[in-house]
Protein backbone atom coordinates (compact mmCIF):
# COMPACT_ATOMS: atom_id res chain seq x y z
CA UNK A 1 0.00 0.00 0.00
CA UNK A 2 1.36 3.75 -1.06
CA UNK A 3 2.17 5.63 1.98
CA UNK A 4 0.22 8.89 2.00
CA UNK A 5 1.81 12.10 1.58
CA UNK A 6 1.53 13.69 5.16
CA UNK A 7 2.82 10.65 6.56
CA UNK A 8 5.91 11.07 4.52
CA UNK A 9 5.87 14.55 5.58
CA UNK A 10 5.66 13.31 9.38
CA UNK A 11 8.23 10.73 9.02
CA UNK A 12 10.65 13.49 7.20
CA UNK A 13 10.67 15.87 10.12
CA UNK A 14 11.28 12.95 12.65
CA UNK A 15 14.05 11.55 10.67
CA UNK A 16 15.51 14.89 10.02
CA UNK A 17 15.01 15.61 14.20
CA UNK A 18 17.08 12.34 14.82
CA UNK A 19 20.10 13.47 12.78
CA UNK A 20 19.46 11.61 9.43
CA UNK A 21 20.99 13.13 6.14
CA UNK A 22 18.16 14.32 3.52
CA UNK A 23 19.41 11.82 0.67
CA UNK A 24 19.23 8.91 3.11
CA UNK A 25 15.50 10.17 3.79
CA UNK A 26 15.13 10.85 -0.02
CA UNK A 27 16.07 7.28 -0.91
CA UNK A 28 13.92 5.31 2.22
CA UNK A 29 10.84 7.49 1.13
CA UNK A 30 11.23 7.65 -2.33
CA UNK A 31 11.41 10.98 -2.66
CA UNK A 32 13.76 13.76 -4.25
CA UNK A 33 15.93 15.27 -1.69
CA UNK A 34 14.82 18.94 -2.94
CA UNK A 35 11.13 17.75 -1.60
CA UNK A 36 12.92 16.71 1.50
CA UNK A 37 14.72 20.26 1.90
CA UNK A 38 10.94 21.83 0.49
CA UNK A 39 9.14 20.27 3.02
CA UNK A 40 11.92 21.08 5.96
CA UNK A 41 11.83 24.58 4.92
CA UNK A 42 7.97 24.76 5.24
CA UNK A 43 7.60 23.48 8.40
CA UNK A 44 10.37 26.33 9.53
CA UNK A 45 8.12 28.69 7.93
CA UNK A 46 4.70 27.65 9.05
CA UNK A 47 6.24 26.95 13.29
CA UNK A 48 5.35 23.47 13.25
CA UNK A 49 4.42 20.21 11.35
CA UNK A 50 0.56 20.56 11.96
CA UNK A 51 0.59 24.45 10.89
CA UNK A 52 2.71 23.39 7.58
CA UNK A 53 0.20 20.24 7.18
CA UNK A 54 -2.87 22.58 7.27
CA UNK A 55 -1.38 24.78 4.53
CA UNK A 56 -0.41 21.67 2.32
CA UNK A 57 -3.79 20.31 2.16
CA UNK A 58 -5.39 23.64 1.73
CA UNK A 59 -3.19 24.28 -1.32
CA UNK A 60 -3.80 21.15 -2.87
CA UNK A 61 -7.49 21.21 -2.44
CA UNK A 62 -7.65 24.57 -3.38
CA UNK A 63 -8.42 25.23 -6.78
CA UNK A 64 -5.48 25.78 -9.28
CA UNK A 65 -5.45 29.30 -11.51
CA UNK A 66 -4.67 29.05 -14.52
CA UNK A 67 -1.20 30.68 -15.54
CA UNK A 68 -2.04 33.94 -17.78
CA UNK A 69 1.23 34.56 -19.95
CA UNK A 70 2.35 38.36 -20.55
CA UNK A 71 -0.31 39.76 -22.67
CA UNK A 72 2.87 42.47 -23.88
CA UNK A 73 4.73 39.33 -24.52
CA UNK A 74 1.71 37.78 -26.86
CA UNK A 75 1.28 41.13 -28.36
CA UNK A 76 4.70 41.66 -29.38
CA UNK A 77 4.85 37.70 -31.08
CA UNK A 78 1.57 38.13 -32.89
CA UNK A 79 3.45 41.09 -34.66
CA UNK A 80 6.56 40.11 -35.00
CA UNK A 81 4.37 37.09 -36.89
CA UNK A 82 2.58 38.78 -39.11
CA UNK A 83 6.12 41.02 -39.56
CA UNK A 84 8.03 38.14 -40.47
CA UNK A 85 5.70 36.08 -42.10
CA UNK A 86 7.26 33.12 -43.15
CA UNK A 87 10.07 32.82 -39.68
CA UNK A 88 10.02 30.34 -37.40
CA UNK A 89 9.81 30.11 -33.56
CA UNK A 90 13.58 30.30 -33.44
CA UNK A 91 13.81 33.34 -35.84
CA UNK A 92 11.16 34.94 -33.49
CA UNK A 93 13.05 34.36 -30.49
CA UNK A 94 15.73 36.09 -31.81
CA UNK A 95 13.75 39.14 -33.14
CA UNK A 96 12.19 39.46 -29.57
CA UNK A 97 15.66 39.96 -28.10
CA UNK A 98 16.80 41.75 -30.71
CA UNK A 99 13.85 44.52 -31.13
CA UNK A 100 12.56 44.31 -27.12
CA UNK A 101 15.49 42.48 -24.67
CA UNK A 102 13.09 40.21 -24.09
CA UNK A 103 13.87 36.31 -23.87
CA UNK A 104 11.67 33.42 -24.31
CA UNK A 105 11.56 30.28 -25.00
CA UNK A 106 11.06 28.57 -28.32
CA UNK A 107 8.32 26.19 -26.46
CA UNK A 108 6.38 29.31 -25.33
CA UNK A 109 6.71 31.06 -28.42
CA UNK A 110 4.56 28.46 -29.76
CA UNK A 111 2.37 27.84 -27.60
CA UNK A 112 1.12 31.05 -28.30
CA UNK A 113 1.38 31.14 -31.50
CA UNK A 114 -1.36 28.04 -31.53
CA UNK A 115 -3.70 30.37 -29.69
CA UNK A 116 -4.07 32.65 -32.38
CA UNK A 117 -2.77 31.16 -35.45
CA UNK A 118 -2.86 27.46 -37.58
CA UNK A 119 0.79 26.31 -37.70
CA UNK A 120 1.70 24.74 -40.79
CA UNK A 121 3.83 21.75 -40.31
CA UNK A 122 6.76 23.72 -41.45
CA UNK A 123 6.92 24.52 -37.83
CA UNK A 124 6.65 21.51 -36.50
CA UNK A 125 9.36 20.73 -39.17
CA UNK A 126 11.78 23.19 -37.82
CA UNK A 127 10.63 22.64 -34.29
CA UNK A 128 11.86 18.81 -34.36
CA UNK A 129 14.95 20.13 -36.21
CA UNK A 130 15.77 22.53 -33.81
CA UNK A 131 15.92 19.48 -31.16
CA UNK A 132 17.51 16.98 -33.66
CA UNK A 133 20.25 19.51 -34.09
CA UNK A 134 21.09 19.04 -30.18
CA UNK A 135 22.12 15.05 -31.34
CA UNK A 136 24.12 15.97 -34.12
CA UNK A 137 27.77 15.28 -32.21
CA UNK A 138 26.49 12.31 -31.28
CA UNK A 139 25.41 10.93 -34.79
CA UNK A 140 29.06 12.47 -36.19
CA UNK A 141 30.22 10.75 -33.46
CA UNK A 142 28.81 7.21 -34.53
CA UNK A 143 29.36 7.89 -37.99
CA UNK A 144 33.08 8.71 -37.69
CA UNK A 145 33.14 5.25 -35.10
CA UNK A 146 31.75 3.10 -37.89
CA UNK A 147 34.84 2.79 -40.35
CA UNK A 148 36.64 2.05 -37.11
CA UNK A 149 35.09 -0.80 -36.39
CA UNK A 150 34.93 -1.79 -40.16
CA UNK A 151 38.35 -1.04 -39.91
CA UNK A 152 39.19 -2.98 -36.76
CA UNK A 153 37.25 -5.62 -38.19
CA UNK A 154 39.08 -6.14 -41.28
CA UNK A 155 42.30 -6.59 -39.36
CA UNK A 156 40.92 -9.15 -37.12
CA UNK A 157 39.76 -10.70 -40.20
CA UNK A 158 42.93 -10.73 -41.58
CA UNK A 159 44.57 -12.10 -39.00
CA UNK A 160 42.32 -14.99 -38.77
CA UNK A 161 43.55 -15.93 -42.22
CA UNK A 162 47.25 -15.35 -41.19
CA UNK A 163 46.43 -17.66 -38.25
CA UNK A 164 44.62 -20.49 -40.49
CA UNK A 165 47.79 -20.36 -43.01
CA UNK A 166 50.01 -20.90 -40.64
CA UNK A 167 48.65 -24.09 -39.05
CA UNK A 168 48.04 -24.99 -42.44
CA UNK A 169 51.64 -24.85 -42.56
CA UNK A 170 52.56 -25.78 -39.52
CA UNK A 171 50.84 -29.31 -40.10
CA UNK A 172 52.26 -29.34 -43.80
CA UNK A 173 55.70 -29.14 -42.14
CA UNK A 174 54.80 -31.75 -39.37
CA UNK A 175 53.65 -34.07 -41.85
CA UNK A 176 56.90 -33.85 -43.50
CA UNK A 177 58.42 -34.41 -40.42
CA UNK A 178 56.73 -37.63 -39.80
CA UNK A 179 57.76 -38.80 -43.03
CA UNK A 180 61.44 -38.20 -42.87
CA UNK A 181 61.88 -39.61 -39.55
CA UNK A 182 59.83 -43.06 -40.37
CA UNK A 183 62.50 -42.76 -43.31
CA UNK A 184 65.26 -42.44 -40.87
CA UNK A 185 63.66 -45.79 -38.53
CA UNK A 186 63.70 -47.65 -41.54
CA UNK A 187 67.09 -46.71 -42.47
CA UNK A 188 68.55 -47.59 -39.15
CA UNK A 189 66.52 -50.92 -39.13
CA UNK A 190 68.05 -51.44 -42.20
CA UNK A 191 71.62 -50.90 -41.00
CA UNK A 192 71.24 -52.11 -37.96
CA UNK A 193 70.09 -55.81 -38.79
CA UNK A 194 73.15 -55.31 -41.49
CA UNK A 195 75.34 -54.60 -39.06
CA UNK A 196 74.38 -57.79 -36.81
CA UNK A 197 74.23 -59.66 -39.75
CA UNK A 198 77.83 -58.81 -41.00
CA UNK A 199 78.77 -59.28 -36.53
CA UNK A 200 77.32 -62.92 -36.70
CA UNK A 201 79.61 -64.06 -40.20
CA UNK A 202 82.38 -62.44 -38.55
CA UNK A 203 81.99 -64.59 -35.31
CA UNK A 204 81.48 -67.60 -37.31
CA UNK A 205 84.56 -66.78 -39.29
CA UNK A 206 86.63 -66.42 -35.72
CA UNK A 207 85.09 -69.73 -34.71
CA UNK A 208 85.88 -71.60 -37.70
CA UNK A 209 89.59 -70.36 -37.57
CA UNK A 210 90.12 -71.23 -33.93
CA UNK A 211 92.82 -74.23 -33.80
CA UNK A 212 91.65 -75.91 -31.03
Amino acid sequence: MEMRQDTKISLTQELLEEGVPKSHIARHLEISRRTVIRWSQGIQEAGSLAAFLEVYHQAKCGPRRKRKRDADLQRRIHTLRLKHRDCCGQKLQYFLEKEYGQQVSVTTIYKVLREQFTLRSKWQTNQLLAEASQHLPAASYAANLVPGVAFLLSLLLEKHKQAERHAAEFEKIRGELRQELQKLRQESAAQLSQVKTELLLLKARVHNSDPR
